[in-house]
């Protein structure tokens, strides 16, 4: 039995997700929708003891909006549920998100291995050209050594969920991704089995774009911290870029 596949998805988003569903369907792939936090109209109490925003202002280097918090919720609580009863682990699924065919046929086995994640979809992802894994005909992946960018389609094992949980709060960054995971046994796949719309070409976007406000420039010392770190050096040597 393949792992479980939860798809992220508010819930009057009926015609953002149809595409993925009857995708999902065609292939006789089980899925759950999990309903994800609605910070359209601002965030609960309950929400709010979740995160920090003068911690995500001073990570962001910028004000983070209530739809990038909800963003950020909505996949710390399916983590959660992966580590209560997910012990093979999971797939998460954003409601846009566009699975390649070859999905189907590495679905029940994403994160053998011992693998703690693997990137369905990322941009810019920094891989080592010396760790690479077959995972079916033409579809390969990559250990990462930077966190990249993007959540719309990713497996994750109950160890990687738990330490996602006990590391990230209170959260204070996006979902992609609360803390480092590069750190863990992560990797990314190639080429991409998920795709996502072009957020100018899709206005359901708009909901956490508008809410992003422009960041301010790292300073000097900032800079300088990132390029003596001498694990980033190290990194930098045995770097890749996949897309």
């Amino acid at each position: 039995m393949g792992l479980p596949i939860f798809i992220v998805t508010l819930e009057d988003a009926l015609c953002r997700r149809q595409s993925l569903i009857d995708s999902l369907a065609r292939w006789d792939l089980p899925f759950e929708l999990w309903w994800a936090v609605d910070g359209r109209k601002g965030l609960t109490p309950d929400h709010e003891s979740l995160i920090d925003r003068d911690a995500a202002r001073k990570r962001m280097r910028r004000e983070m909006g209530n739809a990038e918090f909800a963003c950020a919720l909505s996949h710390h609580m399916i983590y959660r549920a992966i580590c209560e009863s997910c012990p093979d682990g999971a797939i998460i699924l954003e409601d846009d998100a566009i699975p390649d065919p070859r999905f189907a046929t590495i679905a029940d086995r994403a994160i053998a291995g011992g693998m703690d994640m693997l990137l369905l979809d990322h941009k810019n992802a920094d891989v080592s050209r010396v760790e690479q894994v077959a995972l079916a005909e033409d579809v390969d992946a990559f250990r990462l050594l930077f966190s990249p960018h993007l959540t719309t389609g990713y497996a994750l094992s109950a160890n990687a969920a738990r330490t996602l949980v006990e590391q990230s709060l209170p959260l204070s960054y996006t979902a992609d991704w609360p803390i480092d995971i590069s750190r863990m046994n992560s990797w990314a796949v190639h080429p991409r089995l998920v795709n996502h719309p072009d957020p100018d070409e899709d206005p359901a976007q708009s909901t956490i774009s508008a809410d992003r406000i422009g960041r301010r420039p790292r300073s000097f010392g900032e800079k300088l911290a990132r390029w003596i770190n001498p694990e980033r050096r190290r990194r930098l040597k045995i770097r890749e870029r996949i897309s």
